[in-house]
């Protein structure tokens, strides 16, 4: 276990801020349920002092602190920013008292062990106002504990698992594996994302061979919990596939196998810029538009969650814009390009595409039988 650390990096500390009124574009990115006003001027004048907590040990991350950094910097507010062990559960507890001692009015923890944190820390700090960034299942599980300066944004995985799926089918792979064992609400939201994405970009190209691979066993770490690195990952394309989709851990050493191997690789959520010669277009949320627009609406209910934000959760994903592409420089093309994924975006926010939510991986395989095979030690096949 690593020694607990809390690092604070200052983007402006209160002391040397210097205060500027302006205006911004405010984009919505709550769900229907909640939903933002979309696309709005407004202007905004506060002696604001935020905080970001990220989970710099786990590697889980929503985009945060570049736009984050950015609205503070053109509003002239402070934003002071932390990162927290992901094995240390105390040095995220330590960040939020360190921001509370600062002066932080808004702490944003983006994660989900500084989500816990936010939890454990709302009752101590009422005056402070918290703004969780994690995914639905987390958020969903912690919906009832939320208290009124706590509010909590939840992302879709299914949305980025339908991006991904339907990049995979654009891109002309032909059999690829989901690199990730399907034994939880987060994982199999993104399966069924998955297969329904590439359900209807087959449909809309008519692609007939295409065949998504699972595996509900795992390959690639050991009892403990360490990585087996890229070795076992290798079966994964040893076994047929051409691409694969890796989630969160798995992504490293999928995309080492995918690297020795020639093979591509789409992440689902994030991967590092070193991995690009490996990379496939990818989606990952955009948890900046979700935090500023989120702030924006605290500002402008004076410093405090309003009625419909206090003690919420809040869903996002394609329809409210909070899901990006990146298309990596890697020079040799490929058949999803930003308009495809501008064609993707409008028909979720237009009702058109309604994703189906699933119980297991093997309703998803019974019901898209069709293009899922499960290659599972004791799988069909």
């Amino acid at each position: 276990m690593r020694g607990a650390r809390s690092l604070l990096r200052t983007a402006a500390l209160a002391a040397a801020a210097v205060l500027l009124a302006g205006s911004l574009l405010s984009c919505g990115s709550a769900n229907k349920e909640t939903s933002a006003p979309v696309c709005t001027d407004k202007s905004v004048e506060s002696d604001l002092h935020i905080a970001l907590i990220s989970d710099g040990g786990s590697g889980e991350g929503y985009g945060v602190s570049g736009p984050l950094r950015e609205f503070a910097g053109k509003n002239g507010f402070s934003l002071s920013e932390f990162s927290s062990d992901a094995d240390v559960a105390d040095s995220v507890t330590e960040a939020i008292d360190s921001a509370v001692e600062i002066g932080a009015d808004v702490v944003v923890c983006e994660g989900t062990y500084p989500g816990k944190a936010a939890i454990g820390a709302q009752a101590s700090y009422p005056s402070v106002q918290f703004l969780v960034i994690a995914d639905e299942s987390f958020c969903g599980a912690v919906k009832d504990e939320l208290l009124e300066n706590t509010h909590c944004v939840g992302f879709r995985f299914s949305d980025l698992g339908y991006v991904a799926g339907y990049i995979a089918v654009c891109e002309g792979y032909k059999n690829v594996a989901f690199a990730s064992v399907i034994d939880g609400s987060t994982s199999v939201n993104c399966l069924g994302g998955f297969v329904q994405g590439a359900s209807d970009a087959c449909r809309e190209y008519g692609t007939e061979d295409f065949r998504v691979l699972v595996y509900s066993d795992d390959r690639l770490f050991s009892e403990n919990g360490e990585s087996a690195g890229s070795v076992p990952a290798m079966a994964f394309f040893e076994d047929g596939a051409d691409a694969a989709a890796a989630m969160g851990i798995y992504t490293e050493p999928v995309c080492g196998a995918a690297a020795e191997l020639g093979k591509k690789v789409i992440p689902v959520s994030s991967a590092r810029k070193e991995m690009s010669e490996v990379l496939a277009p990818y989606p990952v949320f955009d948890g900046g538009t979700a935090a500023v627009s989120a702030i924006e609406r605290l500002i402008s209910n004076g410093g405090k969650w309003s009625v419909r934000d206090a003690g919420t959760f809040s869903r996002a994903g394609l329809a409210e814009g909070c899901v990006k592409v990146v298309f990596p420089e890697t020079g040799d093309g490929g058949g999803f390009d930003p308009s495809a994924f501008e064609t993707v975006k409008e028909r979720f926010s237009t009702g058109a595409v309604r994703l189906r939510d699933f119980d297991s991986a093997d309703e998803i395989v019974s019901e898209y039988s069709d293009i899922v095979v499960d290659r599972s030690a004791d799988g069909k096949e």
